[in-house]
């Protein structure tokens, strides 16, 4: 059995596209507008107010969550720096999608 990819180990490329794969399904990320873009930015200021020294508060940030899946969550907390164990990024301890009407 192979090893389970990395969290950089991406299947559409990061900032050239606006591609996630959901559960091996291509899908366009578009641009959040409106309500939607003040719901995110919002997200973003209420998580980096909130967040423990030691962490920090991305937004949109792709992740390869599964073998299938690679995408972006609206925004999401982790750990600073680099796992120790892996020498990637940490992990997401929290991550938050914004749902609109």
């Amino acid at each position: 059995m192979d090893a389970f990819p990395g969290l950089d180990d991406h299947l559409v490329v990061p900032e050239v596209t606006r591609d996630e794969i959901i559960g091996g399904r291509r899908m366009i990320a578009p641009p959040a507008e409106g309500a939607e873009a003040i719901r995110h930015g919002n997200l973003g200021y209420v998580l980096r107010a909130h967040a423990a020294p030691g962490y920090c508060a991305p937004v949109d940030l792709l992740t390869r969550f599964a073998e299938e899946s690679d995408f972006a969550t609206a925004a999401c907390v982790l750990k600073d720096g680099a796992d120790p164990e892996s020498g990637s990024r940490a992990l997401e301890e929290l991550a938050f999608e914004i749902l609109t009407d």
